[in-house]
């Protein structure tokens, strides 16, 4: 009940807590009253019977007296006047009958029995057990009463009346009382309903006030003031509390924007700060190799001591500087937001054998001790960026080597645990050098900090190494610590989340070092190409040529589907991205054409360059049959073409190597070195596959991309003015896909970053600057390149 009420609304609240009181006080004066007029009722029958019971005694004290038992039933017989006596006697004191009375009533004769037996009970030993006790029974009532002449007791009389009169009387009370009840409350009701509309109405109107408030976010709406009592006062706070939050979010409002503005202006200072650092740092590295390169050939020469003496100062203090530039281009991408991590397959190990290898040399002159310890559990394969990670190991190597002046060194590892297809590795780096405080290790992670600057300050750096090594391992879902002691040693530990991989899947590591060509194999196929970008079309287009396939190149997915209904094809290579139709929409239409058609699955190559494991999970759900990323090597192609073709006619290319590499499916753009503007090993490859007489895949190649990239570019920056972020991200996956097959892997990597933001929307955070920066230099360099092949 208490929870029925509870959830009513205030209008239905109020009338059902004001009826049912109503209800409850009625019925209990209802009661009392009907009890207390019993109790009258019965009152006045005892006062009735006793007064009719003392004028017969009076009326028979002769008779009793001279014993005239006729003339005692002569006075009883007058009680036949009174339709409610059932009977009445007059006893001797000794209890017996001197005189009685019977009614003739047929009703009364059904009482016989029961006042037999009541009246036996009354009398004990020739006694009255109740001497002069009205006594009430379920339907009849019995009175006795002393004759007394002159003090003396002559005899009883005992009267009977029924109660049938005052049952009859009792009735018509109840009825009228439930009627008066039933009354009284429809009228309460009504004047209920109608009264309550005082109180539910402002409460109401408040509550209607408070929710349009919630809906809109609306402060200066007020509410509407009914009355002065305290409903009245509840709408007056409730609206100066409305009118202060107001003047709080206005000024809060104004606070916000000023703060927007204040940190608008100091993200572009620090932009603008980390943009400028990172051009810096790139300008002052290209001639700081070139510096390095002419020392080093300059010690190949004959120098005398002092001459080699110098010579090799210079290339100490050049690779230290180099150091600092580095260190200063990755603070700066990480300030900016811009550091990007590659997702290619690696084995772990080889990182830390190539590890020791770069420190050999080092470890040996200085004497330490180094061992490398690798658990069995340890994974031969993951996926993840393996660059960065030999960044942060050679960084916790780096500084262990340069603060333990002897004894030893050991780097550990071992895979954490394995969750949803990733595992967590841990790595450890320990020493028994100089160690670090407890109070400096608090800040040891901090940039520009540097703990031992203090002790010896020909071996401090730029303080940033241990804040980028951190930095990464965030960025790798990981974290990164210390425990140290002075004057015993340091560890430093760091963990990073990486995908799981198989073996099968692992990236030849020498793959783009040396032009090495697979096995020329004349497959004889005809493939249906699909793809949009000219620029992949003549890489793809001279890479199937060389194998001996025939290609049809279609420019969308509409085209491709298209030109499947109209020839027939071995196999399809099908671009993600494309223009009209994309990839997976084009798939499925050749699937559902050759479901009706009751023909056999053409197999359906996806070519993309998206490099994350999700997007072969949509190219399979779309119903195509394997997945091969751009740019892909002739090697990777060819695993393919083996794996889906039959082989006509194999002949190897003489001159050539006969290694056939095979590749990872998940594998991504090879990008060239940060300082390298084009990387001249695609052209050769693809000079190597040139066949006799045929127009110049490289100069094809070129002159699309040249032609192709500065419309694309309008387009990019078009897009990015007017926020039209499906566009931007879309023409910028385009842009990354040319660059990376021409080899520019500085270019490809802007793309990637301007792609991904602008998937994420991100739009804000999106510069061209780089991008206005490094393509005049790539498009000279392929101008250059294009007067050489022309």
């Amino acid at each position: 009940m208490n929870n029925y009420i509870r959830y009513l609304p205030i209008k239905q609240k109020i009338i059902a807590i004001t009826m049912i009181t109503s209800i409850v006080v009625v019925s209990l004066a209802s009661i009392v009253f009907f009890i207390a007029q019993y109790k009258i009722n019965q009152t006045n029958l005892i006062a009735s019977t006793s007064v009719l019971a003392r004028i017969t005694g009076v009326n028979s004290q002769a008779a009793l007296m001279f014993n005239d038992t006729n003339a005692g039933n002569e006075v009883l017989a007058v009680l036949a006047e009174k339709p409610q006596i059932i009977s009445a006697e007059i006893f001797h004191t000794d209890g017996t009958v001197f005189a009685q009375y019977t009614s003739t009533n047929a009703a009364h004769d059904l009482l016989a029995e029961e006042i037999e037996k009541n009246e036996t009970a009354e009398w004990q030993d020739g006694k009255k057990a109740e001497q002069l006790k009205p006594m009430f029974f379920s339907d009849y009532f019995d009175l006795d009463q002393d004759i007394v002449v002159s003090g003396r007791t002559l005899g009883y009389i005992d009267i009977r009346s029924d109660l049938s009169q005052l049952h009859d009387s009792l009735k018509w009370q109840a009825l009228i009382t439930l009627i008066v009840l039933v009354v009284v409350s429809m009228l309460g009701f009504i004047m209920i309903n109608w009264m309550q509309r005082y109180i539910s109405e402002p409460i109401n109107a408040l509550n209607s006030t408070i929710q349009a408030i919630s809906q809109k976010q609306d402060y200066s709406l007020r509410a509407e003031k009914y009355s002065n009592d305290e409903l009245g006062a509840l709408t007056d706070g409730f609206n100066l509390m409305l009118g202060q939050i107001f003047r709080r979010d206005e000024a809060l409002a104004k606070t916000l924007t000023e703060l927007k503005e204040a940190n608008y202006i100091a993200e572009q200072a620090s932009l603008a700060k980390s943009n400028f650092l990172a051009s810096m740092s790139h300008e002052i590295r290209t001639p700081m190799n070139g510096v390095l390169g002419m020392v080093n050939l300059m010690m190949q020469t004959q120098l005398d001591e002092n001459q080699l003496h110098y010579t090799k100062t210079i290339q100490s203090s050049g690779k230290t500087l180099l150091t600092i530039i580095n260190d200063i281009l990755d603070f700066s991408k990480i300030e900016a937001n811009k550091l990007s991590l590659e997702s290619v397959v690696f084995n772990p190990h080889n990182t830390l054998l190539e590890l020791g290898k770069l420190f050999a040399e080092r470890l040996q002159t200085s004497g330490i001790h180094f061992t490398t310890h690798i658990s069995e559990d340890f994974p031969n394969a993951v996926m993840g960026d393996p660059s960065r990670l030999n960044q942060i190991l050679y960084n916790l190597l780096g500084n262990a080597i340069k603060f333990t002046a002897k004894g030893q060194i050991s780097i550990s590892s071992r895979q954490e645990k394995t969750e949803n297809d990733k595992t967590l590795l841990y790595f450890e780096v320990k020493d028994n050098g100089t160690g670090i405080s407890e109070e400096k290790q608090a800040h040891l992670f901090e940039a520009f900090f540097q703990a031992h600057k203090e002790q010896d300050w020909m071996q401090s750096g730029t303080g940033l190494g241990l804040a980028i090594a951190k930095n990464l391992c965030d960025a790798m879902d990981g974290n990164m610590g210390v425990i140290s002691k002075l004057g015993i040693g340091s560890t430093f530990w760091f963990t990073v989340w990486l995908e799981q991989a198989n073996e099968s899947e692992l990236i030849d590591q020498s793959s783009g070092k040396d032009v090495t060509l697979p096995e020329a194999t004349n497959f004889g196929a005809k493939i249906l190409l699909a793809e949009d970008n000219m620029v992949n079309q003549d890489v793809a287009v001279g890479s199937l040529e060389y194998f001996g396939c025939h290609v049809t190149v279609a420019n969308n997915g509409k085209e491709a589907v298209d030109f499947f209904y109209g020839k027939q094809f071995d196999l399809i290579l099908m671009d993600f991205s494309m223009p009209i139709m994309d990839g997976m929409a084009a798939c499925k239409a050749i699937r559902q054409y050759e479901l009706q058609q009751k023909l056999p699955e053409i197999p359906i190559i996806a070519l993309t360059a998206h490099a994350v494991i999700g997007v072969r999970q949509q190219c399979m759900d779309a119903g195509m049959n394997d997945y091969l990323s751009k740019p892909f090597s002739l090697s990777q192609l060819l695993a393919i073409l083996n794996k889906w073709l039959p082989v006509t006619d194999a002949v190897a290319i003489s001159g050539q190597s006969q290694n056939s590499h095979e590749s990872d499916d998940y594998s991504v753009e090879p990008l060239a070195k940060q300082e390298d503007i084009i990387d001249q090993q695609v052209f050769e490859q693809l000079r190597a596959v040139q066949q006799p007489g045929a127009p110049s895949i490289v100069k094809k190649m070129l002159e699309h991309f040249l032609q192709q990239t500065p419309k694309l570019l309008k387009q990019l920056e078009d897009a990015l003015v007017e926020g039209d972020a499906a566009t931007l991200w879309k023409t910028a996956h385009s842009l990354k896909s040319s660059c990376a097959s021409i080899g520019a892997g500085q270019m490809a990597t802007i793309f990637t970053d301007i792609e991904r933001k602008g998937q994420d929307g991100m739009l804000q955070n999106i510069s061209l600057q780089e991008v206005d920066k490094y393509y005049p230099e790539v498009a000279e360099e392929l101008q250059r390149l294009l007067k050489i092949e022309s």
